[in-house]
């Protein structure tokens, strides 16, 4: 009798301990890359504040969960102390999940074919890029909120979706066969000129140009980087001369991808210099830039209108770029610049009269067009994390020179020798 007493008592408390676990609200995955445990500085990197907001200040991180109901539930924790804070309805729910696909768009819909492709029994090729900086290429055979499974030449990898950086497809700026091995590690710029494609959040290198010109560059955003740099050897004249400033320049771009393979973006170049009264070296530019192409096969069009020495262009700048990755290590980059000038006014003549011994004004009609160019091309050493530029600039000018109804004087030329050109980029 006591044996069907306990053996009653333990079926129901099974019962009930299974009942109750049943209606314990379960953690679910508000975003795959960033787990069910979302602390402060994903949610600040996210910009989650913009759609939760009062939140009580002192927590270590947040997780979602679902009740059997269907009503979502975001709790909060410090510690070992739990406090629910909110709740949502389905509405509110994909709310939060569309704004952290915005956050990451192109991932989230590579993930989502991922997905869809591997449940219908289609094995996609993709690469992935680790946040640790390992590269994984092979073909998809299972993916989920939580783990993407690739199968490669070196083996199977179960990745845990929160670990990476990043999913293209196959033609998305790789191919299938694997032969780079890394990422075009600079494909945001050319030599020194940007390309409408922006670094990651949190990215960024350090470039010398000659061991002269220093220059930081850093990913705000996904879609915003900034840069500053300063000239080695004008800094340094300048501590000893009155007559010597600092060069340095600022840098501000914002750039999107409008669809696969063609991103557009724009921004503000500034640069002067610094510690002496040297306005005629003082320079600000704002630009467009469209790009089509992928990471590692592209061309850019760059078109700026400046102010320099106080005075604004009348004509634009104009750059054309572009790159091709040769081989896992060597690339081909090209930049070149365009500018033409051309005005048309009276200009002030004194000329000197030997027999009064008097200096006498005049002003004459004077046409002037002037063009520059500068032509370059550069092949470039890889590196997963390191760049180096060896290169060659050739100047182009052309003058014309009219004086009322005279005959023009025309000038104009190249430089006999091609100058050298030589860069290392650091990339962290």
């Amino acid at each position: 009798m006591e044996k069907r007493i306990l053996l009653l008592t333990a079926l129901l408390s099974s019962l009930w301990f299974g009942a109750l676990a049943q209606h314990e609200p379960e953690p679910v995955v508000a975003s795959p890359f960033l787990g069910l445990e979302i602390d402060r500085a994903e949610f600040k990197k996210t910009y989650l504040s913009t759609i939760i907001k009062d939140l009580p200040k002192d927590w270590d991180y947040l997780m979602f969960r679902k009740t059997p109901e269907g009503i979502y539930q975001l709790y909060l924790y410090v510690g070992d102390r739990e406090q629910l804070a909110r709740r949502y309805d389905q509405a509110g729910w994909t709310a939060i999940r569309g704004h952290f696909a915005d956050h990451r768009r192109k991932d989230w819909e590579a993930l989502a074919h991922i997905q869809s492709e591997t449940q219908a029994g289609v094995n996609p090729i993709v690469r992935v890029e680790t946040k640790l900086g390992n590269t994984i290429t092979g073909s998809a055979i299972e993916a989920s909120d939580f783990v993407l499974v690739v199968e490669s030449d070196l083996g199977t990898f179960d990745i845990k979706i929160e670990n990476i950086r990043s999913i293209r497809l196959d033609g998305d700026g790789f191919d299938t066969q694997n032969r780079y091995g890394f990422s075009n590690p600079n494909d945001t710029r050319y030599l020194f000129a940007p390309s409408a494609r922006c670094l990651k959040e949190g990215d960024g290198y350090y470039q010398t140009v000659w061991f002269s010109l220093h220059s930081i560059n850093y990913g705000l955003t996904d879609h915003l980087t900034i840069s500053g740099g300063l000239e080695m050897f004008s800094t340094f004249a300048s501590l000893f001369s009155e007559y010597s400033g600092a060069f340095l320049y600022g840098n501000i771009k914002a750039g999107f991808p409008v669809k696969d393979n063609f991103h557009l973006g724009g921004g503000v170049l500034l640069a002067g210099m610094i510690g002496i009264d040297g306005g005629d070296a003082n320079l600000g530019i704002g630009y467009g830039l469209a790009t089509v192409g992928s990471s590692d096969h592209n061309a850019t069009l760059g078109i700026g209108m400046g102010r320099v020495a106080g005075v604004w262009g009348r004509r634009p700048v104009i750059m054309i770029g572009g790159m091709t990755r040769l081989a896992k290590q060597v690339s081909l980059v090209s930049e070149n610049w365009i500018l033409s000038t051309k005005s048309r006014g009276p200009e002030e003549v004194y000329q000197y009269d030997p027999v009064s011994g008097d200096y006498n004004f005049s002003t004459r009609d004077v046409l002037q067009k002037n063009a520059y160019a500068v032509f370059s091309l550069g092949v470039r050493l890889m590196r997963p994390k390191a760049t180096w530029d060896f290169g060659l600039v050739e100047p182009v000018w052309s003058e014309f020179y009219q004086v009322e109804s005279r005959t023009p004087y025309t000038n104009g030329g190249a430089s006999p020798v091609p100058l050298p050109y030589l860069d290392v980029v650091l990339s962290f």
